[in-house]
């Protein structure tokens, strides 16, 4: 879903973003009017919904862990405020947060994506077990999932040494916090 969006934003605004001082954000160079506001409206939407969604999870490992009771009082409250305002300050201290976004995202999501499911498939379906017998995984099968796994780890060291290249080089801005000095934010 994500490849024709980002391809058709490339396509339309492509050389725009090096030069554009917001290239984090295609919405910056559409003109201000209808459409713009109700895409900004839509992915303000998605990500409020989104969040809620991926912090339950740990929420509710968390609370598992100091033993408050899963149905709703105020101790659940108390507990969830506190996850978000962690969450919060993480993000107000690192507000640029493209750099190191690249940085995880090359080094681990990569693997977990390509490298390891090819890899685990390919372990568990030849492994001996209580009377079951490994399966032959088929030969063109066996290159497909090899591909894929050098493929991921190909593109997982490009996309890591582009990441630390940026951050070494100064092309991505780390900024004071504005919690320290409000004026040297640059937000």
């Amino acid at each position: 879903m994500y490849l024709p969006v980002a391809t058709s934003g490339y396509f339309i605004y492509g050389d725009k973003l090096d030069t554009n001082p917001n290239g984090d954000s295609i919405l910056s160079l559409m003109s201000p009017g209808g459409i713009t506001t109700t895409v900004t409206v839509l992915i303000t939407a998605h990500l409020t919904f989104g969040y809620i969604i991926v912090i339950n999870p740990f929420c509710q490992q968390f609370e598992e862990a100091l033993g408050v009771k899963p149905g709703f009082g105020i101790k659940r409250c108390i507990v969830r405020s506190f996850v978000v305002a962690c969450n919060l300050f993480v993000a107000e201290t690192i507000p640029h947060f493209g750099a190191i976004l690249s940085l995880v995202g090359g080094s681990t999501v990569v693997f977990l994506t390509f490298v390891f499911p090819s890899l685990f498939y390919i372990r568990l379906m030849t492994m001996e077990d209580d009377g079951n017998k490994p399966v032959i995984i088929p030969l063109y099968e066996r290159v497909i999932h090899y591909e894929i796994i050098l493929i991921g780890i190909f593109g997982g060291i490009a996309s890591t040494f582009s990441a630390i290249d940026d951050m070494a080089s100064g092309a991505s801005s780390f900024t004071v916090p504005c919690y320290v000095n409000a004026s040297a934010a640059h937000l």
